[in-house]
C-alpha cells in the first residue's frame, strides 16, 4: 500500500510541475518584446507646433543610411571605446534616429545612444550629446540620395573597404540612401512573434503529450503493483492452506 501511495503522490507532483510549465509558457500569448519597442523615442514636440514646419521631413525620423557601396552606416562600442563603420545589413547598430536642430540634423545611433560626430582630422566618432560637431547639414542629390555636410564643411564619406571618413568634396562615395528602419523593424517583430507563437504551441503540445504518457505510465505502474500484490496474497494464501493441510496430515499420523 505504501508503494501505491508513493506512486499517486509522484503523479500529482508531476502534474503540478507540468501544469506550472504550461502556464508559464502560455502566459506570454506569443508576444515578444524587442529592443525597438523598449527604446525611448525622441521628443519631437515644440512650443508652437502649428507654426513649425520641418525642413527635412524626408531625412528626420528612424533611418538606415545605405552607402554608395550598398552597406549601412553602423555605430557600436563598449564602456570605453566607440566605433563607426559599415555593415551589409540594417540591424540594431545600423539604426539611426535623425532629429532636426535649427536647419541641421543630428544622427543618434541605436546600439549606444550616442551621436555621430565630425572631427577636424576628417574622421568620425560618437559623442554623448549634441553640440556643434554633432550637427550635419543634409543636402539632397538629383537621384534622391542624400549627402551630409559636417561642421567643418567636409562631407560624410563611405569608402569601399567599409571605413567611414570625411571628404572635402561630395562625389559618389559621399551619397547615402535613407531607408525607414521603423518599417523594417515592424516586419522583423512580426516574424519574431510568429516564430514565438509556433514555438509556444509546440512546447504546449509536447507538455500535453508528456502529461498524457505520465498518466499512462502511472496507470501501468499502479496496475502492475496491484497485480503483484494480488499474486503475493494468492501465494501467501496457498502457502497457508498447504501448511494447514500438512499440519492435519501430521496430526492424523500421530493419532494412528
Amino acid at each position: 500500500m505504501n508503494t501505491i501511495f508513493n506512486v499517486i503522490i509522484y503523479s500529482l507532483v508531476l502534474d503540478g510541475i507540468i501544469a506550472t510549465a504550461i502556464s508559464e509558457n502560455g502566459a506570454s500569448d506569443g508576444i515578444i518584446q524587442t529592443n525597438h519597442d523598449n527604446q525611448k523615442q525622441p521628443n519631437m514636440t515644440v512650443e508652437n507646433p502649428q507654426s513649425y514646419t520641418p525642413l527635412f521631413p524626408e531625412v528626420t525620423g528612424y533611418r538606415c543610411l545605405k552607402s554608395y557601396h550598398k552597406r549601412f552606416l553602423r555605430g557600436w562600442g563598449n564602456e570605453t571605446d566607440w566605433h563607426v563603420g559599415t555593415a551589409p545589413q540594417c540591424g540594431k547598430c545600423e539604426k539611426w534616429t535623425i532629429k532636426e536642430h535649427d536647419g541641421k540634423v543630428s544622427l543618434k545611433e541605436s546600439c549606444t545612444g550616442k551621436y555621430l560626430r565630425a572631427n577636424l582630422e576628417r574622421y568620425v566618432d560618437l559623442a554623448d550629446k549634441v553640440q556643434s560637431h554633432e550637427l550635419w547639414e543634409p543636402v539632397k542629390n538629383g537621384d534622391s540620395t542624400w549627402k551630409f555636410k559636417s561642421f567643418y564643411g567636409t562631407w560624410l564619406r563611405s569608402q569601399p573597404h567599409g571605413r567611414i571618413s570625411l571628404n572635402t568634396v561630395a562625389q559618389g562615395f559621399e551619397s547615402f540612401t535613407l531607408e525607414s528602419w521603423a518599417v523594417l523593424s515592424r516586419t522583423a517583430v512580426d516574424k519574431s512573434e510568429s516564430a514565438r507563437e509556433a514555438k509556444t504551441d509546440c512546447a504546449v503540445y509536447v507538455m500535453v503529450a508528456v502529461l498524457f504518457f505520465s498518466h499512462l505510465l502511472n496507470c501501468v505502474l499502479i496496475g502492475a503493483i496491484i497485480c503483484a500484490c494480488r499474486n503475493v496474497r494468492k501465494v501467501s494464501s496457498n502457502e497457508e492452506k498447504q501448511a494447514a493441510s500438512d499440519f492435519r496430515v501430521k496430526g492424523t499420523g500421530r493419532d494412528q
